[in-house]
C-alpha cells in the first residue's frame, strides 16, 4: 500500500494538495475580536509549512460568544478587516486552502485564557453574560448562563450566518462550525 499523506484529496468542493491539516489553535491574542500582529506572524509562518489546509482558530460569531477577551471574532467590520489583512498575507505565501472555525463559547465563555488559569472573569474584569441551552453553570464558581429563548436561538443562527458571510467576503475556502469541547453547539447535544 502506498502512503497517501502527500497526495491531493477532495473534500466537498475544496481540493487539498496534501492531507496535512493545521488544526484551529486558539491564540488568545486578539483585541476585541480583531486579529493582531501575533496572528499575522503565527498564521503567516504556518502558511509557509506546506500543509494542505490551514484552519484559523475558533472565532466568535458574537462578542459574547468568545471564550475570552483575547479570542478572535467575526462580528464587526473591524474584526473582518483585521482578519482579511492576515488572510491576504497568507494567500501571498501559499496556494493551499485556508478555513475558519466559527464558534460560540456558550456557558464556557467569559473566562481567562488557559495560560492565565482559565477561570471565570471577576466583576472587575469586564465579564459578560454567558448563554446556554439551560441555566446551568459549567462548573462550581462559574458564571450561571442565561437560558436561551427560541428568539435568542434565532438571533444566534443569524449571527452564525452573518459571520459566514464575512468569512466568504474575506476569501476563506471553507468554514467549520465548532460543535465540540462543551461549547454552545455541543451543549445542545
Amino acid at each position: 500500500m502506498t502512503a497517501k499523506l502527500f497526495t491531493p484529496i477532495q473534500l466537498g468542493g475544496v481540493t487539498l494538495p496534501n492531507r496535512i491539516v493545521v488544526s484551529p489553535m486558539c491564540q488568545y491574542s486578539a483585541d476585541d475580536g480583531c486579529m493582531s500582529d501575533w496572528h499575522f506572524i503565527h498564521l503567516g509562518s504556518l502558511a509557509c509549512s506546506g500543509a494542505g489546509l490551514q484552519m484559523v482558530e475558533a472565532t466568535g460569531v458574537t462578542r459574547e460568544g468568545r471564550i475570552s477577551h483575547g479570542c478572535t471574532g467575526l462580528y464587526s467590520d473591524h474584526n473582518q478587516a483585521a482578519m482579511k489583512r492576515v488572510v491576504d498575507a497568507c494567500r501571498r505565501i501559499t496556494r493551499s486552502p485556508i478555513g475558519v472555525q466559527l464558534a460560540h463559547a456558550g456557558r464556557k465563555g467569559s473566562v481567562h485564557p488557559p495560560f492565565h488559569g482559565g477561570k471565570p472573569l471577576s466583576a472587575a474584569e469586564s465579564p459578560w453574560q454567558t448563554v446556554a441551552p439551560s441555566a446551568i453553570a459549567y462548573d462550581a464558581d462559574w458564571h450561571t448562563p442565561r437560558e436561551l429563548s427560541v428568539g435568542d436561538i434565532r438571533t444566534l443562527v443569524d449571527a452564525f450566518a452573518a459571520a459566514a458571510k464575512r468569512a466568504l467576503a474575506i476569501g476563506f475556502d471553507l468554514i467549520e462550525l465548532h460543535s465540540a469541547h462543551g461549547y454552545l453547539l455541543h451543549e445542545f447535544l
